[in-house]
């Protein structure tokens, strides 16, 4: 596995998941779309695990020590909201999309035809793992669970 840099993946419009997995690097800039639609950037200290692309959505994986799962989304809640993003659903008990989200925090937030979600999660005494989708409707967003079901999904390791 070689190592990459951080960066957004282009949206794409195939059916099935393009995953491009990366080692653990940190996370240093706010990810954005080929379309240049931008997201608040992860919380300090953050890996990005993984990016994919999947039905014209967007999606990251990443994870933090340290940062709860409810201060991720607190976080994300905020940068959004402050960029003009209408939080639709917020709270505890996040869906998660496979292992990586779990049960800890989520939201989903909409800014004209531009919709996101974030949910986080992780066992306690370990690291915090947060997902991030974005894409041109609810339903492409939920699809995102395709791209979180990747090759590292039967460990329990992480990356």
């Amino acid at each position: 596995m070689s190592t990459t840099a951080a960066k957004a993946p282009a949206t794409a419009t195939a059916a099935a998941a393009t995953v491009a997995p990366t080692t653990a690097a940190p996370a240093t800039a706010a990810p954005t779309t080929a379309g240049g639609a931008a997201l608040p950037a992860p919380p300090g200290g953050s890996q990005q695990l993984q990016q994919a692309t999947s039905n014209g959505a967007a999606y990251w994986r990443y994870s933090v020590t340290g940062t709860p799962a409810a201060q991720v989304v607190s976080d994300y809640q905020s940068g959004l909201q402050s960029w003009g993003y209408s939080v639709q659903d917020q709270g505890g008990n996040g869906g998660g999309w496979g292992k990586w989200g779990g049960s800890g925090a989520g939201l989903t937030a909409q800014k004209g035809g531009t919709h996101v979600s974030v949910q986080a999660g992780g066992q306690s005494g370990g690291p915090t793992y947060f997902e991030v989708c974005q894409g041109p409707s609810s339903q492409a967003v939920n699809d995102c669970e395709n791209a979180s079901d990747g090759p590292q999904d039967s460990n329990s390791g992480g990356s």
